[in-house]
Parts: structure tokens; sequence; C-alpha cells
């Protein structure tokens, strides 16, 4: 009964990591919260808040994961639709914290060192701007984090799997994810190689790329809504490629067309950032 009563004290110490990784979300989380701008921003943030309102097409690559998730950050019944869907970069700022939190402690195994770590990400200039606004690239922090974490794994075959299936979703949200799938795939690819499934992981591997792939495939689904916020209008081939290279869109950034579509959505944004629900046209279908 005395060991019993000795052992209890240190029960608890399991779940530290949880209280702090808890914690470190809240406190970034009101942070970022606090710094948020509330309109949507400038730059890409405009044409993000109108795409996910009206489920149409970003500004190539295209960004359908976080058109989808956009669209269903407008749900959220608070503030306006520029604030939720502020809100997905916001979390998204705040979960990457905690997975790089968790990603240290799983090395040093200090909660101090471990959170210290977090918050001088969370205060990155960088990282910082792209979290209280709304940008594709806090998304991305989030699953970079997600995959390093997978990475320092004991790697087996779910872990691998695991691995590739968020890189896949990932590169739904931002192509720059290749390069972080690519470098640190190849020890959880060469595992799996090695694994009893050997070869017929191959199959597996392709079939979740694939699935991931998948999401950029809504993008002339939503294009057929007849939305008025589509660019390239991917209903065709050739204007797919267009969107998903980006290459008319790179090398015009001065031209009108682009210009006043661009105004546009800055417009428009503007207005979702002053009313709750926003004027619906007859032509849009949400």
């Amino acid at each position: 009964m005395t060991a019993d009563l000795l052992k209890k004290p240190a029960m608890p110490r399991r779940f530290l990591p949880a209280l702090c990784a808890s914690a470190l979300f809240l406190s970034v989380f009101a942070l970022y919260l606090y710094a948020h701008e509330s309109d949507g921003g400038w730059g890409d943030g405009p044409d993000f808040v109108v795409c996910s309102y009206f489920l149409g097409v970003p500004h190539p690559t295209g960004y359908p994961l976080f058109a989808i998730l956009g669209k269903a950050a407008t749900f959220v019944p608070v503030g306006t639709i520029a604030f939720r869907v502020g809100l997905l970069s916001t979390c998204a700022g705040a979960l990457a914290s905690v997975v790089l939190f968790l990603l240290f402690y799983k090395f040093i195994r200090s909660l101090i060192v471990s959170l210290i770590a977090a918050y001088a990400f969370c205060a990155i200039s960088l990282v910082l701007s792209q979290t209280v606004t709304v940008e594709a690239y806090a998304l991305n922090f989030l699953f970079m984090t997600i995959l390093a974490f997978l990475f320092i794994q004991n790697q087996n075959a779910r872990v691998a799997f695991g691995f590739f299936l968020v890189a896949a979703i990932g590169l739904g949200n931002h192509g720059t994810l290749i390069f972080a799938a690519v470098i640190l795939g190849l020890v959880p690819f060469i595992q799996l190689l090695k694994s009893r499934a050997g070869s017929a992981s191959l199959f597996v591997i392709a079939f979740i790329i694939f699935t991931g792939f998948f999401l950029y495939g809504s993008l002339p689904l939503f294009a057929a809504r007849d939305s008025q916020f589509i660019w390239n209008n991917p209903q065709n081939l050739k204007n797919f490629q267009l969107l998903l290279s980006g290459a008319d869109f790179w090398s015009g950034m001065m031209r009108f067309d682009i210009f006043k579509e661009s105004l546009r959505t800055h417009i428009l944004s503007v207005q979702f950032s002053l009313y709750h629900i926003p004027r619906r046209k007859k032509n849009h279908s949400f």
C-alpha cells in the first residue's frame, strides 16, 4: 500500500505535456486573435475570402483545400465573413506551434525548453504576419510541422502511410510542400520498401497521392457553378494547366485584367469585413 501511495504523485506527470500543449494552443490562439486583421488584409487575403465564401477558384495554383476549409469556416457564427475565414489561418498557426512543441519535446524531453522554442516560433515575424491575416502559408506551416513530427517517429507502415497522406492532402493547400515531402519522404519510403508489404506499398502510396491530388479535381467543379470568381476558368485542360502552373498569372502581374480582378476581390472583401452577411447576387448559388 505504501508503494502505491508513492506512485500516485508521479501519475499527473504523464499529463503535463498534454496540459502544456493545451495551454500553448490557447495562449497562441488568443495572441493571434488579438492581432488578427478582421478585414482579411491585403494581397491574397481578399481573393481567399471571396473564393471561400462563393466556392470560387482562387488565384493560381487554385488552393482547393484552403477554399474548402475556408468555406467551412464561413459557417462559424462569429464575426464577419472575412473574420471567419481568417480564423482558419489563426487556428492553423496555433496548431503548428503545438506540433512544434511536441516535436521538440520528443527530442529534448524538457517541457520548459520545448515551450520556449514553440513560443519563439510563434513570434517570428514571418510566421506572425501569415497567421493574423487570410493566407495559405499558415496552413502550410501546420502541414510542414506535422510532416516533421511524423518523420522523427519510429518508422513503421502506419506512420509512413500517414506521412504520405498528410503530404498529399497538404499539397492541395500549397505546392511548396512538395520540397519537404520529397526530402523527408525518402526515409519512410525506404522503410516501406523494406517492410513486409514491399513493392505492394508502392501501389498504396500511389493511391494516397492520387487521393490528395484529387482535391484539385474540385476546381473545375467550382468553376462550373458559374461563379464570377474563377481564375483561369479551369473547365478545360488548357486552362486547368494554366491555373496549376500559374504561367500567365506570374508573367502578367502588371496586366490590367489581373489588376481589375484583384481590385474587385479587395472591394468585396471590404464589404465582407463590414457586414456579417454579405448581399448575395442572383448568379451565385451561395
